[in-house]
């Protein structure tokens, strides 16, 4: 093994040591490997919380033209995000549109992308048949993103606390498959 090789391996050590020593000493904890809270999730946790919802369904196709929606998968599922700072300003995430399955949001400026969102067709039994979201921030302003399926009545939002260093999250169960 080489010096070089050595003190990389001791240097990612040493790394994985103080993130461990770091979670301990403020008793920091993830939950479920896609960083959706849950009923069990202990206070303190880092994650998000999640909610689904029926909604009036908006008629029509999604539409993009306002500038703060994203519309994915051939405009079936319309992705919305509302944003607060700790002073109190709020405001939408602008979209930015990416190909037909994902897309960025910003929120201060458009040289500073804050999230990225993508809505996939797992629409097969070996992979659990259902639309997956996942999305993953850049940020830790208070948010709750909205992912509507345009074909239904349902709607999943999900909420980062203020201050809070927003997981990334990979829900594989979002939407059913019709």
């Amino acid at each position: 093994m080489t010096i070089k090789k050595v003190a990389l391996a001791v240097f990612v050590l040493a790394l994985a040591l103080v993130a461990k020593a770091s979670a301990e000493e403020n008793n920091l904890r993830l939950t479920t490997a896609s960083g959706i809270c849950d009923s069990d999730s202990p206070e303190g946790t880092l994650c998000v919380t999640r909610r689904q919802v029926q909604v009036e369904n908006i008629s029509g196709p999604c539409l993009e033209d306002d500038g703060y929606t994203l519309c994915l998968q051939g405009g079936r599922f319309r992705v919305r995000i509302g944003w607060v700072t700790p002073d109190g300003t709020r405001g939408w995430g602008h979209a930015v549109h990416l190909n037909n399955g994902s897309g960025t949001f910003w929120f201060f400026g458009p040289e500073n992308s804050e999230m990225l969102v993508k809505v996939i067709n797992a629409c097969i039994p070996s992979l659990g048949n259902h639309w997956w979201v996942f999305w993953a921030a850049t940020t830790n302003v208070q948010f709750e993103l909205e992912v509507q399926d345009t074909t239904n009545t349902w709607l999943v939002a999900y909420l980062n606390d203020m201050n809070q260093a927003a997981m990334p999250v990979q829900d594989t169960k979002a939407f059913a498959c019709p």
